[in-house]
């Protein structure tokens, strides 16, 4: 058993505030969708509509909430890989970038083979649980082929659980079709292959994309992650706790409308929001109100709904792996982790606001997230079972040494160690090359990466999925 450290940001006695006031908007505002399946899917629950406006009323809400599981296994390929989904953290492959930010500095359009490269990466490394999303976008493609591409390299070269994007209903079957085919069954009830994040656009509306995503993954039963991404003082209130009532109730509108698709979906509750730079009126991740912020709604889905939750905390607005990157990263990571976040996004390898990923930097994010578990479970409970060494003291004594101890001999693997961090002498690390965190992280990279297998799915399943995007794609 461990002692596990937590941060809270309000007191329990908000959360029956900001969740009447979340069905206050939900009830009399109401959330439009921008999609005319999915309104017609909540007329025919009962809800009142007004052309795209759906007004949901409490019991619905409440009774979504109901359903949602506490815990669910989120299964992978090899089935050594299954995670349980509100247990512990799971880390995940960040969302979104453009660019590739360059060790020397110089920056590029992602590629599918950058794609790929992150996948093997993400295998690599014990920490991250999951695979697949969309890390870096792969601009060599075209929108038709690219979801397809990416999960079909997902499960060539990983074995851990999949995530998907949001697009269009037909390409999210696709995707789900060619799923099916790898796990080599069909998904749904206790099938849970996929989970994939879906944003609303704030202030409480779903897009078409998202729409249609939904009703893919609802269909077959397959989890998603409600990420309002929401901006204060530009689309949402300055008050962060407006804004934390606000992503409140359009989180709770995804988990209901999934509900009236599929009762009793798995579901996991996701504030993902940030400040607005008002000097610019520009999108930015380095601030400190950001994870105060989303930390109101993970104590919310952690205590009041009791429901998995998610956050991304892992960015930074830095342009390059600097110290700036590096402080805001573990900023962010330490208020979400400690905050009570189980899924973590954008943790590894982000720079400049989600716009680029650093390969080296995945690297060293990696170590940063090992480092906020170490702090998260706390003090061991072997710890409190000793007699506070009081005996250990006295017989080393004023002269003795704990350094040859047969008590430090047993216990000092015990403590936490860095991958890529460098605790050595001066002398020792000029002697080695006097190499820099990023020069050691770039390395690393290129030795998973060589080192690799050239495909780690079956080879006849790689064709079969070879056959099945000639198939799809034309």
């Amino acid at each position: 058993m461990k002692f596990r450290t937590r941060v809270e940001v309000i007191p329990k006695e908000e959360y029956s505030r900001i969740h009447e006031g979340s069905l206050r908007l939900l009830e009399e505002m109401g959330v439009v969708f921008e999609w005319d399946e999915a309104v017609e899917i909540c007329k025919k629950a009962g809800l009142k509509t007004e052309g795209k406006t759906v007004f949901f009323t409490r019991k619905v809400v409440e009774d979504a909430l109901a359903s949602v599981p506490k815990q669910y296994e989120w299964k992978a390929i090899n089935p050594e890989r299954n995670v349980t989904v509100g247990d512990g953290f799971i880390l995940q492959p960040p969302f979104g970038a453009v660019y590739v930010q360059e060790p020397d500095g110089t920056r590029r359009k992602g590629t599918l083979a950058d794609y790929r490269d992150f996948q093997i990466i993400c295998q690599a490394l014990p920490t991250v649980k999951a695979t697949g999303s969309l890390p870096i976008t792969p601009c060599d493609t075209t929108p038709d082929e690219r979801y397809l591409q990416m999960m079909y390299h997902n499960f060539k070269h990983t074995d851990k659980p999949t995530i998907g994007t949001i697009t269009t209903y037909e390409r999210a079957n696709q995707v789900l079709d060619l799923i099916e085919l790898a796990v080599g069954k069909k998904l749904g009830e206790n099938e849970y292959y996929c989970a994939t994040a879906i944003n609303p656009l704030s202030p409480l509306k779903w897009s078409p994309e998202s729409c249609q995503t939904m009703i893919a993954y609802a269909k077959r039963r397959q989890p998603m992650f409600y990420l309002p991404c929401a901006m204060t003082g530009a689309t949402s209130p300055i008050s962060l706790m407006g804004t934390a009532a606000m992503q409140n109730a359009e989180i709770l509108s995804g988990f209901t409308f999934a509900n009236l698709i599929s009762p009793g979906m798995p579901g996991v509750f996701g504030p993902a929001s940030s400040t607005a730079y008002m000097k610019t009126a520009s999108y930015v991740t380095g601030t400190p109100e950001m994870m105060l912020m989303n930390n109101i709604n993970l104590q919310m889905g952690r205590e009041f709904y009791q429901v998995p939750t998610r956050t991304m905390c892992g960015m930074c607005s830095s342009k390059i792996v600097d110290a700036q990157a590096g402080f805001e990263t573990m900023q962010n990571l330490l208020m979400g982790m400690l905050g009570g976040a189980q899924i973590l996004n954008e943790c590894i390898g982000i720079l400049d606001e989600i716009m680029s990923v650093s390969f080296p930097k995945i690297i060293i994010d990696h170590e940063m997230v090992d480092r906020v578990i170490r702090i998260w479970e706390g003090v061991y409970k072997q710890d409190f079972d000793t007699d506070l060494c009081i005996d250990l003291i006295k017989e080393v004594g004023h002269y003795g040494t704990y350094l040859t101890h047969e008590d430090t001999f047993a216990h000092y693997r015990d403590r936490w160690t860095p991958s890529i961090s460098t605790w050595d002498s001066y002398t020792a690390w000029e002697k080695a090359g006097a190499e820099d965190i990023v020069t050691r992280a770039d390395r690393k990279c290129k030795e998973i990466l060589a080192e690799a297998p050239a495909m780690l799915c079956d080879p006849a399943l790689d064709q079969e999925m070879q056959a099945f995007l000639k198939k799809t794609l034309g």
